[in-house]
């Protein structure tokens, strides 16, 4: 049975908004699968012409310092609903929900 995760793509440096997309996905598949499907999906929808690829990016447990292994099972670090960020490898983490924002990277501390 497929399980829902929502996924905010941090990927773009746009002036948009980052996009949250609700992901179907199998509970045994890894996270990199996950990672690779909400980029594709990122791409899907995006008028940027990336030539990077989910290699280059990292998923973060939204609200928690937490950083996804891709070797993970899904099931076994996330459970329905629970939200992801997907954001580039080489933008510093010091804050859980780190994004790009505006075209710059932003770091919180948040409100």
């Amino acid at each position: 049975m497929a399980m829902r995760i929502f996924v905010k793509i941090c990927c773009g440096n746009t002036a948009t908004e980052p996009q949250t997309y609700a992901i179907s996905c199998n509970p045994t598949a890894s996270i990199e699968s996950l990672k690779s499907q909400a980029f594709a999906r990122w791409l899907e929808n995006s008028s940027e012409n990336s030539e990077r690829n989910s290699d280059q990016f990292r998923l973060w447990l939204s609200g928690t310092p937490a950083l996804l292994s891709d070797k993970d099972k899904i099931q076994n670090v996330l459970r329905e609903g629970d939200f992801v960020i997907l954001c580039p490898k080489d933008v510093p983490q010091t804050e859980s929900d780190v994004c790009y924002n505006g075209g710059l990277p932003t770091y919180g501390p948040y409100p």
